[in-house]
């Protein structure tokens, strides 16, 4: 992702009610977040965030991530020290 100019926490533990789900990239949009997963079987669901599967280093999942940024209003800017909250 970094690579790609795309800003990403790695290895995010995101919560949905009582269930937990480990992800591997977190990207904070400004109207929803993308939480993306290398090799998972199932994709967790959420109203605040997009769940998407992916290869490695897959061309389509870049250019599908890159769609979801621009459909999510864009990266989220944040200031230093500044706590990011990832549950739904």
């Amino acid at each position: 992702m970094k690579a790609q100019g795309i800003a990403a926490e790695r290895q995010v533990t995101v919560q949905e009610g009582r269930a937990r789900y480990r992800v591997d990239f977190w990207i904070a949009c400004t109207r929803g977040d993308i939480a993306l997963m290398l090799g998972a079987d199932a994709l967790p669901k959420n109203k605040k965030w997009r769940g998407v599967r992916a290869g490695a280093r897959d061309a389509q999942t870049i250019a599908q991530v890159r769609g979801l940024i621009a459909e999510l209003g864009g990266l989220k800017s944040f200031s230093v020290g500044q706590k990011r909250e990832h549950s739904g």
